[in-house]
């Protein structure tokens, strides 16, 4: 049988023995447990929103733009420098990211390595990429090349599954910037949609 041949029969190419009705019925599920999702995010979102805007803000020092110049950079730019020079650590929150200020008062850039650790998360090595297309037969998605997807936990363990024979599961979900979908969850989604 080609793959051809099992897409018309309703089952899935690479040998699944779910048929399409079945897939399309989890998928409606799927869909009911993300809008109660969201409508949960949106009650817990609420509160955190009403937490963040009582907290104290650090005020960033501002630049006003010159005549015939350029504007401005913002005051989110590496290059401004907050009032307050007193060391801030790093702040990534779903409502604030901040790198932090030091000693000088210079806003500091996120440091990747510093979350990378605190997630506990592992960087992807050149040999685990090699590794992944060697055991997938598929070249790695372009997020992984391209080190848009730079950090994994227990990507190495999921392959040693693979190469066994054995099922895994991969679990995804979409942080609370909005109450709603937007641009930036097509990049969590794509990757998903990638490894099945």
């Amino acid at each position: 049988m080609t793959n051809e041949t099992n897409q018309h029969d309703g089952e899935d190419p690479r040998g699944d023995t779910s048929t399409i009705a079945e897939l399309e019925a989890d998928i409606a599920g799927l869909s009911a447990n993300l809008a109660k999702m969201n409508q949960l995010l949106a009650q817990k979102r609420s509160t955190a929103l009403k937490d963040h805007q009582q907290a104290p803000k650090t005020q960033i020092a501002t630049t006003v733009d010159e005549p015939g110049q350029p504007p401005a950079l913002t005051s989110l730019s590496l290059t401004e420098r907050s009032q307050n020079t007193k060391v801030q650590e790093q702040n990534i929150t779903p409502f604030d990211v901040s790198g932090g200020v030091d000693e000088h008062g210079k806003l500091l850039p996120v440091d990747y390595n510093k979350l990378t650790e605190k997630f506990g998360a592992t960087p992807i090595s050149k040999e685990l990429l090699a590794r992944f297309e060697r055991v997938t037969g598929r070249k790695a998605h372009r997020f992984l090349r391209r080190g848009i997807v730079f950090t994994h936990r227990e990507l190495n363990l999921i392959l040693d599954r693979y190469e066994r024979g054995e099922p895994f599961y991969l679990y995804t979900g979409r942080g609370p910037s909005s109450d709603s979908m937007h641009v930036g969850h097509v990049v969590p989604f794509e990757f998903t949609k990638y490894f099945f």
